[in-house]
């Protein structure tokens, strides 16, 4: 049987057989670095090889045989094909990361389609798929470097011509952080029209016929409250919350350890006072586990579902502008809305940058902002 290796950016093709008990093998350079081109010659040399056509272990060599490579398939190759065989070749990168690649496939193609032939598509594809309206400006940023890491990978193996992506430009980031960040009155607000929509919603099943619960039924986001303080207040990424265990969780000590973070490196977080009671209260309220998600799907005790970020998002946007919050207002604005109050209240920008898990003090320069209040109080300080 045949097989490919990779050396110095040319693939060989190796045949194998077993003789008396030994494995004997003889290894051969195709002259090609494009996958795809070395793919069809082995395809075609190991049939070769199984009917006994040419024999490479005795003087046959793919030089001497002179066979051009066999052409390319008149449909081409699809995006189905074309994704399985990326994912193939990032086995190395690390489970989180291969999630995110596998998340991003299947977006993919439920945009653009399974059976779309590669050479087929287009940079309006490209653009129509990364810069989707409802997509923050980070999300399709995420989502066209996503493009761009496969379609060069495409052109580089030789599975398309050329990297159609290369000239889709990222959209412009959004700088205006201060729209994004809230302040703990707002944070109340947002609560109280959870709590107005739950209240609500118990009142309509409280009038269904034979619903003996009543009032009394279960709460639909009784994890919202809690789960939106620690954004607010710890500064942990949306992928963090929603990981976050209670063995990771030191109610005593004042403090949690984030763990599988987006540098790969541990982290240890003091608990504001206000974050540390509604945990403690959270924590009563789900009969005081030593283990598991801290914030789980549904509100059965004991439940292990996880709940997905978007999931959260989207409900942290919907109660959002039900309180009148901005436009801007988003889950990963509580994240800044930590460091902006941190720095505000004079907090070490050192103990800041190790709080939300930055690897390089200049991340932090996009969080040293002030609003209008900020600025007209020095202003009125200094007199001016």
């Amino acid at each position: 049987m045949a097989s490919l290796k990779k050396r110095a950016d040319v693939y060989y093709l190796v045949f194998s057989r077993r003789v008396n008990g030994a494995v004997e093998q003889r290894a051969f350079t195709l002259g090609t670095g494009k996958r795809a081109q070395a793919e069809r010659l082995m395809a075609r040399y190991d049939d070769q090889f199984r009917l006994g056509e040419i024999d490479p272990f005795n003087g046959w060599s793919p030089r001497k045989a002179r066979i051009p490579a066999p052409p390319e398939p008149a449909h081409g190759l699809t995006l189905r094909d074309a994704t399985m065989r990326f994912l193939a070749s990032r086995s190395h990168v690390r489970q989180r990361t291969l999630d995110e690649y596998r998340a991003q496939v299947r977006r993919l193609q439920e945009s653009i389609g399974l059976s779309m032939p590669v050479k087929h598509i287009t940079e309006e594809d490209i653009r129509r798929y990364a810069f989707q309206p409802h997509l923050s400006t980070a999300s399709q940023t995420t989502y066209l470097r996503f493009c761009r890491m496969l379609f060069r990978w495409l052109a580089e193996e030789g599975y398309a011509a050329v990297d159609i992506s290369r000239k889709v430009r990222y959209p412009r980031k959004d700088d205006r952080v201060a729209e994004k960040t809230i302040t703990e009155i707002h944070l109340g607000a947002v609560f109280k029209a959870h709590r107005a929509e739950e209240r609500d919603r118990r009142l309509r099943r409280s009038k269904v016929k034979g619903n003996e619960r009543g009032r009394d039924g279960p709460m639909a986001y009784p994890w919202f409250r809690p789960m939106i303080a620690t954004y607010f207040y710890a500064g942990l990424r949306a992928g963090e919350g929603v990981r976050l265990t209670w063995e990771r969780v030191d109610l005593d000590g004042g403090f949690l350890r984030v763990t599988g973070t987006k540098t790969g490196s541990e982290r240890t977080v003091p608990l504001a006072l206000a974050l540390r009671n509604l945990l403690a209260a959270w924590h009563r309220y789900c009969g005081r586990p030593t283990s598991g998600l801290v914030f789980r799907s549904g509100d059965w005790r004991g439940e292990t579902v996880p709940l997905s970020t978007d999931h959260v998002s989207k409900t942290y946007k919907r109660f959002a502008r039900a309180a009148g919050l901005p436009g801007g207002a988003n889950l990963h604005g509580l994240r800044h809305t930590c460091a902006t109050e941190q720095l505000r209240r004079g907090v070490d920008s050192v103990e800041v940058q190790a709080n939300l898990g930055h690897q390089q003090p200049a991340t932090l320069r996009i969080y040293v902002h002030l609003n209008e209040h900020d600025r007209r109080a020095t202003y009125d300080r200094l007199g001016i």
